[in-house]
Parts: structure tokens; C-alpha cells; sequence
């Protein structure tokens, strides 16, 4: 009533019949549990970018990071801004979902360590070893209850890698599938996650994840047609499902996820080279917020604008 319909205390103690004073302690009790945030907008240019975001791309939320020329220091920057974003987002007795990446790395590190009470997953389960390339999902679900710890709670198992011999792979997978049931277990954790935050790759192979792709089987033909990949799921042009090589929460799901009103699947990503693939998975439906960087949020807005006035001149 006083945030959303711009009444005055008074007004609302006359509708609730209570004091002012008791009218005022509700609203200074909202802002210690969360219940309501106050923000400054410290950059009203990036603010009028987001909102073209969300209004272009229909999302939930998005979030503009100040762009820099460095690949890896935009990481930083776009992990400063997600890790404020998921201090609005996940509040008491959130399930929290985590994919993997540098720049979700970036997020976690950035968050301070407090207590949370939260529930904490990670959004896939990529193999690894025997030495560290990339930054998995489990990884960061480990780190980020660690940081929320005592009151956090988690579910994570630890993945081997896949085996290189097609017949090896072929029992391991029907192992993994039918006889661990806590991989099962974890995954579905992930799938009750009411706020998530993932990565999004661009139409070329993740060096850190060649590896990991070639013991997957994943065939030359298929890391061609690729045009990005969400959540370690990769997909053409047209949005389609081009096959699960690691064992994670598939398209589908994140799509049921994001179409979902109560919940909020954010992708962190940036860089021109990702246009492209932030725009087909926005139009899938992957994913119903952003957190990207200013250059590429512009990108995205002129191509979406000239897709536009393409499609309106045919």
C-alpha cells in the first residue's frame, strides 16, 4: 500500500484501523527482513538499457554491467552485478540453482560470506579430472553454501569424468542413470529451484570443455551446427535441442522453468561473440532474466531492432 499504491501512513492506518506508529514499524520491519529493498539507481543510462531489456525480450529482470575491453575483466564486472542481483532475488528459504562458468565464479566471489537460509543446487553435473579446467556447477554449489553457511543446506555429488571408450561410456552413463540415485537426487533439487543463475555459450567450443566433449562422443557435425549453448545444452539456429552431452537440467526444463511466474532463471553472459545466441535463447524461452554487460545489451537491442524491421519489410 505505501511502496506500490503511493499512500500515505496515515491513510493506511485509517484502511487497516491501526496506529500510525504501528504502520511505521511494519514498514521498518519490511526493510530488515527484505520484505522491501530501497536502490539507488547509480547509473540512470544503464537503467533505461535494462528496462528496453526487459520490454524487447519480455524478461523478468535485467541487468546492465559498465563495459570494459578486457574479456576477463568483464567476468568481474558482470559477476559484481549478478552477485547484487542475487541479493535482491534470493531471500529467506529460496532454492537457489547454480550452473558454471567464469563469470558465475565471479558472482560467488563477490557475495559476502553471511549466514543464509537457503537450499542450494547445482543446475548440471559436468565430470572432471584429472586436472581442473573449468569451473563446474558443483564447484560453485559447494562454494557458495560454504559462504552461506551455517544455515545453508546443499545438494551436490561429485561427477568422474566420462570414459573415452564407446563401450565403457555406454555402461557408465546406464550406472550413473540407474544405479546412483543420488546424481538423480541432486538433479532434482535443481529442478525446484525458485531463483537460478546459469551461463551461456557462444556458437564456439568452450576451450575448458573440449575434453570433456570429445569423451562425450559429441561429433564434429554437431559442434558445427551449435549456435550457443545454455546450461552445458546445446542448440542450433532455431532453438532445437542438439543433444545432452553432460548430465544436467535440459532445455526443456529450464524452458518449464522460465515460463513459470514464481520463478526467475537468469543468464549471466556477455561479449559480442554471444549476441546471437542470447537472442535465440530468449526467443526459446531458456531463460526469463539477464545479466549482461552494456556493450552487448546494445547489440542485442540493434539486432533485435533490425531483425524486426527485416521481418516487417517481408
Amino acid at each position: 500500500m505505501f511502496y506500490e499504491e503511493r499512500l500515505t501512513k496515515s491513510q493506511i492506518a485509517e484502511a487497516l484501523e491501526v496506529s500510525n506508529t504501528h504502520v511505521k514499524r511494519l514498514l521498518d520491519e519490511a526493510l530488515k527482513r527484505g520484505i522491501v529493498r530501497i536502490a539507488v539507481v547509480e547509473n540512470p543510462h544503464l537503467a533505461h538499457i535494462e528496462q528496453a531489456l526487459e520490454a524487447r525480450f519480455h524478461l523478468r529482470v535485467a541487468r546492465v554491467a559498465p563495459a570494459t575491453d578486457d574479456y576477463e575483466h568483464q567476468k568481474e564486472a558482470l559477476g559484481h552485478v549478478a552477485a547484487q542481483l542475487f541479493e535482491e532475488l534470493v531471500t529467506v528459504g529460496a532454492r537457489v540453482g547454480i550452473g558454471g562458468g567464469g563469470s558465475l565464479k565471479a558472482m560467488v566471489d563477490v557475495l559476502p560470506v553471511q549466514p543464509r537460509e537457503i537450499q542450494i543446487a547445482p543446475m548440471a553435473l559436468v565430470g572432471r579430472g584429472p586436472r581442473l579446467e573449468h569451473v563446474d556447477p558443483a564447484f560453485l554449489a559447494a562454494l557458495l553454501y560454504y559462504k552461506s553457511a551455517p544455515k545453508a543446506q546443499a545438494a551436490v555429488v561429485g561427477m568422474p569424468p566420462i570414459p573415452r571408450d564407446p563401450t565403457a561410456r555406454a555402461a557408465f552413463i546406464d550406472i550413473v542413470e540407474k544405479d546412483i540415485p543420488e546424481v538423480a537426487a541432486v538433479l532434482a533439487e535443481a529442478r525446484l529451484s525458485t531463483v537460478a543463475f546459469v551461463g551461456l555459450g557462444g556458437p564456439g567450443t568452450v576451450p575448458e570443455l573440449v575434453s570433456a566433449l570429445e569423451r562425450s562422443d559429441t561429433s564434429h557435425k554437431q559442434q558445427v551446427r551449435a549456435a550457443g549453448g545454455v546450461n552445458y545444452n546445446y542448440f542450433d539456429t532455431e532453438g532445437n535441442h542438439l543433444g545432452q552431452f553432460f548430465t544436467s537440467m535440459p532445455l526443456n526444463h529450464l524452458q518449464t522453468m522460465a515460463a513459470d511466474p514464481g520463478r526467475i532463471l537468469v543468464i549471466v553472459a556477455g561479449g559480442a561473440h554471444k549476441v546471437q545466441s542470447l537472442q535465440i535463447a530468449f526467443r526459446a524461452g531458456f531463460a526469463n532474466s539477464l545479466v549482461t554487460d552494456e556493450k552487448t545489451a546494445l547489440r542485442l537491442l540493434d539486432a533485435s531492432s533490425e531483425q524486426r524491421y527485416s521481418a516487417g519489410m517481408h
